[in-house]
């Protein structure tokens, strides 16, 4: 009898405490193969925690798991934990930034209208520092979903009249950059003149190439029918210049978006450089 209750007071008593003494140990490992940059070790124990925790008493392991997986550039993974983490969260500021890690993630993956969706779910009224940031990842969402005046609206919260000048200018011209290389218009100098749209994006080879391939093959179907007869080279000529003359057409188009999206880059980045020194200087 003595035995049994020796045992239920052992299970009772010292098998929790032990419990959530190797929880610990777990933990406390975990972090130091964090600090060393082990991350694959510390996922595998940060995981082992969760597993064990029935309690819930370490939940601060979901913004660091999240952080591997950025780290990794699993952003699903990531947004998954950031989650959790934010969920559990009872600090109103750990919980913005978590929120917004959020939204780093989907930047990321180009999911803009997903980014969109998780700063517009934010509240109104936000400290000047998180204010701050809103308009900084609406600016940069809504230059990602080409929407540029709402883009430009949310920059100029960031910046000062004369930072403000210089963005003006920047998303002028490459305003009249996109419609000076518009793909529509590329691709129907190239249904007018076979090369013309390359030529006009700067694809020489390419529009040379497209206009001699294209000659060719209609002196070629003008032998053809000059020797066999006209269906003959009405056939060949159908049959092989269409197909050439569309890809041509569709050369010119992509050669379009590359360019603007070569500008665009450019100009998020020039953007960006105003925009943190701007930053910085309100911060120090």
């Amino acid at each position: 009898m003595r035995k049994i209750l020796f045992i239920i007071l052992f299970e009772l008593v010292w098998v929790p405490f032990l419990h959530a003494q190797n929880i610990d140990q777990i933990k406390q490992f975990a972090d130091a193969q964090m600090e060393s940059r082990n991350y694959k070790t510390a996922l595998l124990e940060y995981q082992r925690v969760m597993f064990f925790d029935t309690d819930n008493q370490y939940t601060g392991v979901f913004s660091k798991i999240a952080s591997i997986y950025y780290n990794a550039n699993e952003y699903e993974n990531a947004i998954t934990y950031y989650n959790y983490a934010w969920r559990t969260e009872q600090n109103d500021s750990l919980k913005m930034e978590l929120a917004f890690k959020k939204v780093l993630c989907n930047f990321k993956q180009s999911s803009y209208l997903l980014a969109l969706y998780d700063l517009l779910d934010m509240p109104d009224q936000l400290t000047p520092y998180f204010s701050l940031k809103k308009n900084l990842y609406l600016g940069i969402c809504y230059f990602g979903l080409a929407e540029y005046k709402n883009s430009l609206t949310h920059f100029a919260e960031l910046v000062d009249s004369t930072e403000m000048v210089q963005l003006e200018e920047l998303f002028s011209d490459f305003n009249r950059f996109r419609k000076k290389y518009r793909p529509g218009k590329v691709e129907l100098m190239s249904y007018l003149f076979p090369g013309l749209g390359q030529l006009y994006t700067g694809e020489f080879l390419s529009g040379l190439n497209s206009f001699l391939l294209l000659g060719g093959i209609t002196g070629y179907a003008l032998i053809v029918a000059r020797n066999y007869g006209f269906i003959d080279g009405a056939f060949v000529l159908l049959s092989w210049f269409y197909r050439y003359y569309s890809g041509g057409v569709q050369k010119a188009g992509q050669h379009a978006t590359n360019r603007i999206d070569h500008k665009k880059e450019q100009v998020y980045n020039q953007i960006l450089k105003i925009v943190y020194a701007n930053l910085q200087e309100k911060t120090l």
